[in-house]
């Protein structure tokens, strides 16, 4: 099934709202993701930089949602943050170059187990009894699992906030939403994003009747 694709600033907004996140606070998460894996050098142990950019994400993720209601979750042994209000959890994400580009798919870069698989199991579910179909509720299964989808290369990062539907060998392959997040202007100096920017709304000119007084010569 073909993925809902929010790449409108004003309507991505609006969704992330509904969602109880905002667009400045997830792209504090995904810079401090992007940083910790720049932080890493060639004499880390393999695999450091994807590790620490998931570490520090999490934890700012918490820092920052738990600020606002949110709590710190395990379920399924995943580290998560989660809304129970809401019904939703959000979880941070290493992801390839397809992060943020409305015209492809993107894949986790590191193969994901069984708690992954759960959570997009129930995100199906959940998508299936919205349409009217029953499902067996499995554990966690109360919430909708949202994914902080972030990619960093040399000079770019790109993220996306999306909830997967379907994994194959560990790897997401279908999403029921996604929604193209961009940022300002900072030290990385890279693309952000591919999505569409709002048209500009036209401003009237509005017109003033200017009086002349001719002169006289007396004051």
């Amino acid at each position: 099934m073909e993925a809902l694709i929010i790449d409108n600033p004003e309507e991505a907004n609006n969704r992330l709202n509904e969602l109880g996140l905002s667009e400045k606070d997830l792209i504090d998460i995904a810079m401090a993701m992007v940083g910790a894996k720049r932080d890493t050098t060639k004499n880390d142990v393999a695999g450091a930089g994807g590790l620490r950019s998931w570490m520090d994400g999490t934890r700012r993720a918490r820092e920052i949602l738990t600020m606002q209601g949110w709590k710190r979750d395990r379920t399924a042994q995943v580290e998560s943050v989660a809304n129970k209000q809401l019904g939703i959890r959000l979880i941070v994400c290493n992801t390839d170059a397809s992060t943020g580009l409305p015209n492809s798919i993107p894949q986790n870069s590191s193969k994901k187990g069984t708690g992954t698989q759960s959570n997009v199991n129930c995100n199906q579910q959940n998508f299936f009894s919205q349409l009217g179909f029953e499902n067996q509720a499995s554990a966690g299964s109360e919430f909708v699992t949202w994914y902080l989808c972030v990619y960093g290369g040399k000079e770019t990062m790109r993220a996306e906030l999306s909830c997967p539907t379907v994994m194959a060998n560990g790897y997401f392959v279908e999403f029921r939403e996604r929604i193209i997040l961009s940022g300002e202007n900072d030290d990385f100096n890279g693309t952000k994003t591919g999505r569409k920017p709002v048209a500009p709304t036209s401003t009237p000119v509005q017109e003033y009747d200017i009086s002349v007084v001719r002169k006289t010569g007396t004051e």
